[in-house]
């Protein structure tokens, strides 16, 4: 179970890289498209002798940057697909399309989680309980042992052997014997060694379950505050990206009229696309992170009894 819980873990958060990976790519895309259209602006400037020197240059310079970003955000896109492909077992070329929910989901408030249900504690608890049970048997050879025995026979007496087959069957001459059998089996080096080993065996087994419930309970807790902190975090991407996307707004305007200087516009035009960027990527953290902590509980797969 824990091998297909990390193989649909796996192909979730692919799911989700591959998302980011295409929202990345058509923000390149908007983002060359900006810059095209600056690119035009500064051009019908330098044409009437009304940009400044080193302008034009400039925004050309930014256009290819923009267009080395979108050939790289397109090959990372094409290449995340191909992995989801293969991890979903579908053709290549297969047309995948996400549909995505525009608000996040709010942190989910679950009931408290029982760590002794998770199933690789159960696991554990049948290895401790397998040990104690081998102890017990090693031990239990050290003990005297009284057990009540008996035995029923028959046999025939008679010089004709047909007779005597007989009277076996008939149980003429019946042959039997009942008492008390008593053993001791006295101490060996084999012995000795046979139950320090399997009580070390339990020891061992019992100091593994331990252990494991302390890390299941530090990753139950590093599952939940990552939740809350990727959550935290996307929403404050996503005011990041309005105050950045408003700023461009009146700085594109204000270099129109001749206030602004185009190195304090294409700054902030990258900062715009750098944040964009920032918040595809933050919302992904966040559906992983979500998914990591179904996984923790144990309910990324439910239990066929819980259905």
């Amino acid at each position: 179970v824990n091998e297909l819980q990390n193989l649909v873990l796996d192909t979730l958060r692919q799911f989700w890289n591959t998302y980011v990976a295409e929202e990345n790519f058509k923000e390149a895309l908007a983002s060359k498209e900006r810059y095209e259209k600056l690119l035009s602006v500064v051009k019908r400037k330098n044409s009437v002798g009304y940009s400044s020197p080193g302008e034009y240059s400039q925004i050309q310079a930014e256009y290819e940057t923009r267009l080395q970003t979108v050939k790289t955000a397109s090959a990372d896109y094409l290449k995340s697909m191909d992995q989801l492909q293969t991890l979903l077992g579908i053709s290549p070329g297969t047309d995948i399309r996400f549909v995505i929910p525009t608000e996040l989901p709010p942190v989910p408030k679950l009931k408290d989680l029982n760590l002794n249900d998770r199933r690789i504690l159960k696991s554990q608890k049948l290895k401790v309980e397998s040990a104690e049970a081998s102890l017990k048997a090693a031990r239990s050879k050290k003990l005297p042992t009284l057990n009540f025995v008996g035995q029923l026979g028959g046999s025939g007496l008679n010089d004709d052997s047909n007779i005597a087959f007989n009277q076996i069957n008939s149980g003429s001459h019946p042959k039997y014997y009942v008492g008390l059998k008593f053993q001791y089996n006295f101490g060996s080096d084999l012995q000795a060694q046979t139950e320090f080993n399997r009580q070390v065996n339990f020891e061992l087994e019992k100091s593994r379950m331990e252990r494991q419930l302390l890390e299941e309970k530090d990753k139950h807790s590093q599952a939940e505050r990552q939740v809350t902190s990727t959550f935290a975090i996307a929403q404050s991407k996503k005011i990041q990206k309005e105050f950045r996307e408003k700023a461009i707004q009146e700085l594109t305007k204000s270099y129109n009229q001749g206030r602004t200087d185009i190195a304090i516009l294409i700054d902030a035009m990258n900062k715009f696309f750098n944040s964009e960027v920032e918040y595809v990527r933050s919302i992904g953290n966040y559906q992983i992170a979500l998914n990591e902590w179904a996984a923790v509980r144990d309910e990324l797969i439910p239990n066929k009894e819980e259905k």
